[in-house]
């Protein structure tokens, strides 16, 4: 079972969301209200210790970063063709690292991007 733990109104929770559901994948939604610090609880912070969301949760397979977890949704359908090769296993560590290493680069650096 799919279970993702998100704050909608964050870009990143609902991007999240949406590729779900655009890929046809119904996961248990499990809201975190971050205004009351509810990402701060023992439970979540046992789940992801950064604290932070989205997290997805799929069986014992636990991944957090919006942009991997854009990613392991895609792999998990290939027959989409949005993942090049996409073998529906969870994606080496090595991918993701490189992923996240993107992702917060593109943060840090938006404002001088543009």
């Amino acid at each position: 079972m799919t279970e993702l733990y998100v704050f909608p109104p964050s870009p990143r929770a609902f991007k999240v969301m949406a590729f779900a559901n655009y890929l046809g994948i119904e996961p248990t939604l499990h809201m975190l209200d971050l205004i009351k610090g509810e990402q701060k609880s023992p439970q979540y912070a046992a789940l992801n210790p950064n604290m932070r969301m989205p997290t997805l949760k799929d069986g014992d397979y636990v991944l957090w970063e919006s942009n991997a977890i854009l990613q392991y949704l895609a792999a998990k359908r290939p027959q989409t063709g949005l993942l090049p090769a996409a073998t529906g296993q969870p994606i080496d560590s090595d991918y993701l690292a490189i992923a996240a290493q993107s992702s917060e680069f593109f943060r840090k650096n938006s404002a001088a991007l543009q």
